[in-house]
Protein backbone atom coordinates (compact mmCIF):
# COMPACT_ATOMS: atom_id res chain seq x y z
CA UNK A 1 0.00 0.00 0.00
CA UNK A 2 1.28 3.26 -0.46
CA UNK A 3 1.32 6.09 1.87
CA UNK A 4 -0.73 10.09 1.10
CA UNK A 5 2.53 11.22 0.44
CA UNK A 6 3.90 8.26 -2.48
CA UNK A 7 -0.28 8.79 -3.91
CA UNK A 8 0.76 12.41 -4.15
CA UNK A 9 3.67 12.12 -5.92
CA UNK A 10 2.21 9.12 -8.14
CA UNK A 11 -0.71 11.73 -9.15
CA UNK A 12 1.71 14.53 -10.05
CA UNK A 13 3.76 12.18 -11.89
CA UNK A 14 0.87 10.83 -13.83
CA UNK A 15 -0.35 13.96 -14.62
CA UNK A 16 3.09 15.60 -15.57
CA UNK A 17 3.42 12.54 -17.92
CA UNK A 18 -0.52 13.21 -19.40
CA UNK A 19 -0.04 16.77 -20.66
CA UNK A 20 3.40 16.27 -21.93
CA UNK A 21 2.01 13.44 -24.09
CA UNK A 22 -1.22 15.91 -24.66
CA UNK A 23 1.16 19.01 -25.75
CA UNK A 24 3.32 16.18 -28.15
CA UNK A 25 0.15 15.48 -29.65
CA UNK A 26 -0.98 18.68 -30.27
CA UNK A 27 2.38 20.29 -31.48
CA UNK A 28 2.56 16.64 -33.88
CA UNK A 29 -1.00 17.66 -35.28
CA UNK A 30 -0.06 21.32 -36.00
CA UNK A 31 3.36 19.81 -37.76
CA UNK A 32 1.31 17.51 -39.89
CA UNK A 33 -0.86 20.98 -40.67
CA UNK A 34 1.34 22.56 -41.99
CA UNK A 35 3.34 19.32 -43.84
CA UNK A 36 -0.49 18.72 -45.39
CA UNK A 37 -0.04 22.45 -46.94
CA UNK A 38 3.35 21.52 -48.75
CA UNK A 39 3.82 21.56 -52.63
CA UNK A 40 5.54 18.30 -52.44
CA UNK A 41 2.36 16.41 -53.19
CA UNK A 42 3.30 12.90 -52.21
CA UNK A 43 4.93 14.52 -48.57
CA UNK A 44 1.15 16.54 -48.53
CA UNK A 45 -0.95 13.31 -49.38
CA UNK A 46 1.52 11.29 -46.15
CA UNK A 47 0.51 14.12 -43.53
CA UNK A 48 -3.24 14.62 -44.99
CA UNK A 49 -3.95 10.81 -44.38
CA UNK A 50 -2.09 10.66 -41.03
CA UNK A 51 -3.77 14.01 -39.77
CA UNK A 52 -7.27 12.43 -40.74
CA UNK A 53 -6.22 9.60 -39.11
CA UNK A 54 -5.34 11.09 -35.83
CA UNK A 55 -8.41 13.83 -36.20
CA UNK A 56 -11.02 10.51 -36.50
CA UNK A 57 -9.02 8.20 -33.33
CA UNK A 58 -9.31 12.18 -31.23
CA UNK A 59 -12.87 12.19 -32.20
CA UNK A 60 -14.01 8.70 -31.21
CA UNK A 61 -11.84 8.45 -27.93
CA UNK A 62 -13.65 11.56 -26.49
CA UNK A 63 -15.09 10.07 -23.23
CA UNK A 64 -19.18 9.86 -23.85
CA UNK A 65 -21.51 9.05 -20.58
CA UNK A 66 -24.16 6.96 -22.16
CA UNK A 67 -27.36 7.01 -20.49
CA UNK A 68 -28.26 3.75 -20.97
CA UNK A 69 -27.15 0.10 -22.31
CA UNK A 70 -28.29 1.09 -25.57
CA UNK A 71 -27.29 4.62 -26.04
CA UNK A 72 -23.68 2.64 -25.35
CA UNK A 73 -23.92 -0.07 -27.90
CA UNK A 74 -25.41 2.71 -30.13
CA UNK A 75 -22.09 4.91 -29.53
CA UNK A 76 -19.81 1.99 -29.84
CA UNK A 77 -21.15 1.32 -33.15
CA UNK A 78 -20.76 4.80 -34.61
CA UNK A 79 -17.00 4.65 -33.23
CA UNK A 80 -16.63 1.42 -35.20
CA UNK A 81 -18.27 2.62 -38.00
CA UNK A 82 -15.72 6.06 -37.76
CA UNK A 83 -13.01 3.75 -37.41
CA UNK A 84 -13.59 1.93 -40.32
CA UNK A 85 -14.98 4.32 -42.76
CA UNK A 86 -18.22 2.20 -42.58
CA UNK A 87 -21.56 3.99 -43.50
CA UNK A 88 -20.81 7.38 -44.83
CA UNK A 89 -24.75 8.26 -44.63
CA UNK A 90 -26.84 6.50 -42.70
CA UNK A 91 -29.29 5.74 -46.15
CA UNK A 92 -26.49 4.25 -47.96
CA UNK A 93 -24.61 2.16 -44.71
CA UNK A 94 -22.90 -0.74 -45.86
CA UNK A 95 -22.68 -2.39 -42.44
CA UNK A 96 -20.89 -5.96 -42.13
CA UNK A 97 -23.68 -6.92 -40.23
CA UNK A 98 -22.44 -10.15 -37.47
CA UNK A 99 -26.19 -10.56 -37.54
CA UNK A 100 -27.86 -11.00 -40.31
CA UNK A 101 -30.80 -8.64 -41.51
CA UNK A 102 -33.10 -12.14 -43.35
CA UNK A 103 -32.85 -15.60 -42.99
CA UNK A 104 -30.71 -17.52 -45.78
CA UNK A 105 -29.28 -20.48 -46.53
CA UNK A 106 -26.60 -20.43 -48.90
CA UNK A 107 -25.55 -23.23 -51.31
CA UNK A 108 -22.92 -25.68 -50.05
CA UNK A 109 -19.34 -25.38 -51.34
CA UNK A 110 -17.76 -27.44 -52.54
CA UNK A 111 -20.37 -28.42 -55.04
CA UNK A 112 -19.95 -31.30 -56.50
CA UNK A 113 -18.47 -32.22 -53.17
CA UNK A 114 -16.13 -35.71 -52.12
CA UNK A 115 -17.02 -36.32 -49.65
CA UNK A 116 -17.28 -33.71 -47.91
CA UNK A 117 -18.88 -30.62 -47.98
CA UNK A 118 -19.96 -26.95 -45.86
CA UNK A 119 -23.24 -25.67 -45.65
CA UNK A 120 -23.73 -22.33 -44.54
CA UNK A 121 -27.12 -20.61 -43.45
CA UNK A 122 -27.83 -17.19 -41.33
CA UNK A 123 -30.41 -16.60 -38.45
CA UNK A 124 -31.21 -12.94 -37.49
CA UNK A 125 -33.18 -14.27 -34.61
CA UNK A 126 -33.43 -17.05 -32.77
CA UNK A 127 -34.99 -20.05 -33.89
CA UNK A 128 -35.27 -23.56 -33.75
CA UNK A 129 -33.76 -25.88 -36.17
CA UNK A 130 -33.75 -28.20 -38.69
CA UNK A 131 -31.02 -29.26 -41.07
CA UNK A 132 -31.64 -32.48 -42.74
CA UNK A 133 -30.35 -34.67 -45.54
CA UNK A 134 -32.23 -36.44 -48.65
CA UNK A 135 -31.55 -38.44 -50.92
CA UNK A 136 -33.32 -38.22 -54.70
CA UNK A 137 -36.31 -40.23 -53.90
CA UNK A 138 -36.77 -38.32 -50.64
CA UNK A 139 -35.64 -40.07 -48.11
CA UNK A 140 -34.24 -38.75 -45.05
CA UNK A 141 -30.02 -39.46 -44.77
CA UNK A 142 -29.01 -37.41 -42.56
CA UNK A 143 -30.51 -35.56 -39.67
CA UNK A 144 -27.58 -32.87 -39.31
CA UNK A 145 -28.73 -30.65 -36.99
CA UNK A 146 -32.88 -31.35 -35.08
CA UNK A 147 -34.50 -29.32 -34.13
CA UNK A 148 -32.33 -26.98 -31.71
CA UNK A 149 -32.22 -23.92 -30.74
CA UNK A 150 -30.18 -22.01 -32.38
CA UNK A 151 -28.99 -18.12 -31.45
CA UNK A 152 -29.13 -15.42 -34.19
CA UNK A 153 -25.97 -15.69 -36.27
CA UNK A 154 -24.27 -17.20 -38.70
CA UNK A 155 -23.55 -21.53 -39.15
CA UNK A 156 -21.50 -23.67 -40.86
CA UNK A 157 -22.39 -27.18 -40.61
CA UNK A 158 -20.32 -29.99 -42.67
CA UNK A 159 -21.96 -32.97 -43.85
CA UNK A 160 -19.37 -36.27 -44.65
CA UNK A 161 -20.71 -38.37 -47.44
CA UNK A 162 -18.18 -40.52 -47.23
CA UNK A 163 -20.44 -43.49 -46.54
CA UNK A 164 -23.01 -42.88 -49.36
CA UNK A 165 -23.91 -43.39 -53.03
CA UNK A 166 -22.39 -40.98 -55.71
CA UNK A 167 -25.42 -38.87 -56.87
CA UNK A 168 -28.08 -35.85 -56.57
CA UNK A 169 -28.57 -35.25 -52.42
CA UNK A 170 -31.03 -32.24 -50.80
CA UNK A 171 -30.30 -30.21 -47.73
CA UNK A 172 -33.28 -28.77 -46.07
CA UNK A 173 -33.44 -26.01 -43.42
CA UNK A 174 -36.60 -25.37 -41.72
CA UNK A 175 -36.86 -22.31 -38.63
CA UNK A 176 -39.36 -23.25 -36.14
CA UNK A 177 -41.04 -25.88 -38.29
CA UNK A 178 -41.06 -24.24 -41.06
CA UNK A 179 -43.19 -20.83 -40.10
CA UNK A 180 -40.24 -18.82 -40.07
CA UNK A 181 -38.00 -19.86 -42.68
CA UNK A 182 -38.15 -22.98 -45.14
CA UNK A 183 -35.33 -23.36 -48.06
CA UNK A 184 -33.64 -26.49 -50.19
CA UNK A 185 -30.52 -26.57 -51.85
CA UNK A 186 -29.15 -29.41 -53.90
CA UNK A 187 -26.00 -31.23 -53.49
CA UNK A 188 -24.02 -33.38 -55.96
CA UNK A 189 -21.28 -36.19 -54.35
CA UNK A 190 -19.11 -37.53 -57.12
CA UNK A 191 -16.79 -40.87 -55.79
Amino acid sequence: KFTKEERKVIFTNVSVVLKDDKSKAELKEKILEEKSKSKDEKTSLKAKKELTLIKTLKDVVKQKRPKDRQEHIKNINSDIRRVFGIGVTPKKETVNNLIPLTYEMSQNYPNPFNPVTKINFALPKTGMVKLIIYDILGREIKNLINNETRFAGRYTVEFNGSNLASGVYFARILVNEGKDFMAVKKMILVK
